[in-house]
């Protein structure tokens, strides 16, 4: 299940079409040259770019817009990115009633990174947030958000601080880490397994992220994370749980490449592994089983027209887990266990305009899929969302998305079903360059 770099080779070997290609030939070679064209081979292909770039994809091991060469300088690297605006839902609830909130909610963030050698980084990031209803700033250093998605309103913590090594081919890290794999839809940044930090929220993974990348532009990923009994950090369904003193670690493995292969910009595989976790009849008296699930997942484009550089961009997921909870445990039936399948499309036409961009979502959860931290199980979500990127670093975003129960538990009145709406503001300024 996490031996995933042989087999990303082999792949790739069969993908070798779409191998970077190495350094010019010539009839004479001086030992200089000869060098540097084995370095160069040794190198992994450069990631290219695409639509991705305006939406949050990368992992704390990714080095954005930096070379090697920008780690081994001495010094500090500062940042930060503030996100925030307006946000609205309005709910029917299971048991009749209604429930709406409009608020300003933001969240800030400030990040600090130093090259300590050659190859070795240390990265720390302070992360808030607050809203027109709690603004009380409280800082906590704790193994689990909160609240089951984050912190609350007005606490602060680290939600980054590691150790990262990092070389042509691998890189490890160690510590409070941010994992994503997500689907590179454009305007979406959707995951059905693992996407820490999204929208406001704060939260992450504590443990160790390692990658090795191959010639063929597949990346495999292994990520090993530590389990508070109190929870886990990463955003996680009842009835997983995480008391049992075998769920301490949790596995994660995963294989992508988004080498373009025709229309073809992402091909992806996951696998979760969570040991002990899964409270099968919805208590920790009953049965408690492994839970994992598998995830696939791709992303195409297409130019629409080549003077207007508009893009035509759709993705999708799908995920199953052959071990779920009771139908009964989960309060949507009496026998049988729930359905463990779960899938997710979007669609985008990107710079319709210059810097505007617009795109749809559709997904369905089965009641027995419990990893996603954007989709909640039994639940079908449709939403439409707008981007304008109108300066570099500073994006502005609505989004309308409609959220419907699937199956009526036995318990409720009605089934629940909300609409919720967000117009959302992202800056990113860097306060000090190396």
């Amino acid at each position: 299940m996490i031996a995933l770099a042989p087999f990303a080779a082999a792949v790739g070997a069969e993908e070798s079409e779409v191998d970077s290609p190495g350094p010019e030939s010539s009839e004479t070679e001086s030992p200089q040259s000869s060098e540097q064209a084995a370095r160069d081979a040794d190198d992994p292909p450069e990631q290219p770019d695409d639509d991705t770039a305006e939406i949050d994809v990368d992992n704390s091991i990714a080095v954005d817009d930096a070379s090697d060469a920008d780690f081994d300088k001495k010094g500090w690297f500062l940042r930060t990115d503030v996100r925030g605006g307006f946000f609205s839902r309005d709910t029917d609830l299971r048991d009749g009633s209604n429930f709406s909130e409009d608020e300003f909610k933001f969240r800030s963030r400030l990040e600090a990174e130093r090259s300590l050698r050659k190859n070795l980084r240390l990265k720390a990031r302070l992360a808030g947030a607050c809203s027109t209803d709690d603004c009380d700033p409280d800082f906590s250093l704790e193994s689990t958000t909160s609240t089951s998605n984050s912190l609350v309103n007005g606490e602060i913590t680290l939600d980054e601080l590691f150790l990262h090594h990092f070389r042509p081919r691998y890189d490890a890290a160690l510590g409070r880490l941010q994992t994503k794999f997500v689907a590179r839809g454009g305007v979406f940044a959707k995951s059905m397994d693992r996407n820490d930090s999204n929208n406001i929220n704060i939260n992450w993974t504590d443990g160790v992220h390692a990658t090795w990348k191959s010639r063929f532009g597949w990346t495999s990923n292994l990520i090993l994370q530590r389990n508070s009994d109190d929870g886990s950090s990463s955003i996680r369904h009842f009835p997983l749980d995480f008391d049992d003193s075998g769920s301490r670690v949790s596995y994660f493995s995963a294989i992508e490449n988004i080498q373009p292969l025709g229309p073809i910009v992402q091909r992806g595989f996951d696998v979760s592994y969570l040991p002990k976790a899964l409270m099968r009849d919805g208590d920790r008296l009953g049965r408690i089983e492994d839970y994992w699930g598998v995830v696939g997942r791709f992303a195409a484009r297409w130019t629409v027209s080549e003077k207007r550089d508009m893009r035509f961009r759709i993705s999708g997921e799908v995920g199953y887990a052959p071990e779920t909870p009771t139908k009964q445990a989960v309060g949507t039936g009496t026998s049988g266990d729930t359905d463990g399948f779960g899938w997710a499309v979007t669609a985008a036409l990107m710079d319709f305009r210059p810097g505007h961009s617009i795109g749809i979502n559709y997904a369905r959860m089965g009641a027995g899929w419990l990893l996603s931290p954007q989709y909640r199980q039994n639940e079908e979500l449709k939403a439409i969302r707008y981007v304008w990127n109108f300066r570099k670093n500073k994006t502005l975003e609505i989004r309308a998305r409609q959220r419907d129960d699937i199956d009526q538990l036995l318990t409720a009145q009605n089934k629940r079903d909300g609409f919720d709406l967000f117009v959302r503001m992202t800056l990113r300024f860097s306060l000090l360059e190396r």
